[in-house]
């Protein structure tokens, strides 16, 4: 009716809906990534966020506690493991159900900082007993990581090893010390996302630190020299780092590539039904010549009772589905791999069950230009922009062709250098290009600044709109009121006329 069509076109009646998520930390850039998408894609005002604060937490944070009547803190979680047996009993024992939800494929990395090693472009090679020695201080030099056959650069290098761990719950701390316990079981048996680390801070016969996050553990790393820290893939290091070759179970030295993430993915015997535990669902050193050893399963960690969010239940609903349909699509930027199909059914049949409020309106994705639903306030539109979505496109763009550019000189340079030992050429042209990049890479973190800042500005002037609109009493709803039918009802007798 014409009374629904208006209600449905006033975005300025309905409050804000928000949606909040939880966990860990390595996927929190795909995370921010999609939900601006989806504020820029909606008309209705909408504020989505996610808080990087460890698997751990995002668990906790599911569960609930007594200061929350043990419902959940957040709409949703996510974590690169699956919710621990206590946690997803605390669960089902007060009558409710949970889904994990297969988000993401991913590798932890082991990274040194070993000046030896840059200069010589020397790779550090090591095995799990050789890493379980490093972090149990059983190891103090890295003089005793040379062998015959790997690390023979490091014969010389006389210097003390200093280790940094993660302090709290993290999926990164799992996967790092159950490749430990089941890589060098007679040496390694502590495992699981907290332990008490054999040697820590306080400990006088090694230097080791904890940090929070991984950001902090990436930048211990990077501070000092002769360190060495475990990170997720998903975290590009700096130049300062080298990333280890880790010694797979079938013997080869491999590191968190695609590929290896994939070959160990496909031993993984996925659960038929989301709602029950996935307490044994590990793909951490299984067989396989290419297999990386130490991978993980991100999941979202969603209730499925959602009765009582409102519409922020189906906002909620459509993102999830975006994520890891669409979405699926922005994983390799980040260093993630695509879940198989058969994970990705397993995930739908859970978003496909989640329960929600009487009444509520489904939202609509428009990924192709959609007449009419396409401008409907639930639609979430792709084709909706901003400001700061484009420049960022751009920026993006032009960073690719300035990389592209450079390869291909360097390339150039490398086929050629016998030809032109005599001038500069090829040199000038390298380092206008690497300028220009640089360049670049600054305008794009200005841009960044700047975009934050009139994101704020957008965000202020929409819910200054709403506040307004709100308090100006009866009156001037009832004048927008009639103005709207006013509107609708010459449209009606237009399309009557014609």
């Amino acid at each position: 009716t014409i009374e629904e069509f208006i209600e449905r076109s006033d975005i300025y009646s309905m409050p804000t809906v928000t949606v909040h998520g939880s966990g860990t930390t390595n996927p929190e850039f795909f995370f921010h990534e999609v939900m601006d998408l989806f504020t820029t894609g909606l008309r209705i005002p909408a504020h989505m966020s996610y808080r990087a604060v460890g698997s751990g937490i995002g668990q906790d944070e599911m569960v609930g506690s007594r200061a929350t009547a043990f419902l959940p803190a957040t709409q949703f979680s996510s974590g690169d493991l699956p919710l621990s047996k206590d946690n997803f009993k605390a669960i089902s024992d007060r009558g409710h159900e949970v889904a994990h939800i297969p988000l993401a494929l991913g590798g932890i990395g082991v990274y040194v900082n070993i000046p030896e090693a840059r200069a010589g472009d020397h790779q550090v090679v090591l095995t799990a007993c050789d890493l379980a020695s490093i972090f149990d201080g059983t190891y103090t030099k890295w003089s005793e990581l040379a062998h015959e056959g790997r690390n023979k650069f490091l014969e010389n290098v006389d210097k003390s090893i200093f280790t940094v761990h993660r302090k709290y719950g993290s999926s990164s701390t799992f996967g790092f010390t159950h490749f430990l316990k089941a890589g060098c079981p007679s040496q390694w048996s502590k495992a699981g996302g907290d332990i008490d680390w054999p040697c820590d801070s306080s400990s006088a016969n090694c230097n080791s630190e904890s940090s929070e996050g991984s950001g902090q553990v990436k930048a211990y790393i990077t501070n000092n020299e002769y360190s060495i820290g475990y990170l997720s893939a998903g975290h590009s290091f700096p130049t300062e780092l080298s990333e280890v070759a880790i010694i797979n179970k079938a013997g080869f030295p491999v590191v968190p590539s695609s590929d290896g993430i994939l070959a160990a993915s496909r031993s993984i015997v996925w659960p038929e039904d989301p709602f029950q535990s996935f307490e044994d669902v590990s793909p951490i050193n299984v067989d396989g010549d290419d297999t990386y050893p130490i991978v993980l399963v991100t999941y979202v960690y969603v209730r499925k009772d959602l009765t009582g969010l409102g519409t922020a239940a189906q906002l909620v609903k459509t993102f999830l589905t975006y994520c890891i349909n669409e979405g699926q699509g922005l994983l390799k930027k980040y260093a993630f791999v695509k879940v198989s199909e058969t994970a990705r059914a397993i995930g739908m049949k859970a978003i496909e069950n989640l329960e929600m409020p009487a009444g509520s309106m489904p939202f609509h994705l428009e990924i192709d230009a959609e007449a009419i639903v396409g401008a409907d306030p639930f639609t979430v539109s792709m084709k909706r922009g901003s400001f700061a979505t484009s420049s960022q496109e751009m920026m993006n763009k032009r960073v690719t062709d300035l990389e592209t550019s450079v390869a291909s000189i360097d390339h150039d340079g490398d086929d050629h250098d016998h030809d032109h030992d005599d001038d500069g050429h090829d040199d000038e042209t390298s380092v206008v290009a690497i300028v220009g990049l640089v360049i670049a890479l600054v305008d794009l973190v200005l841009l960044g600044v700047v975009l934050v800042f009139l994101r704020g500005i957008r965000r202020s002037v929409k819910e200054a709109r709403y506040l307004s609109q709100m308090t100006r009493g009866p009156a001037v709803s009832e004048d927008h009121s009639q103005n709207s039918n006013a509107s609708a009802s010459a449209a009606v007798r237009t399309m009557q006329q014609t």
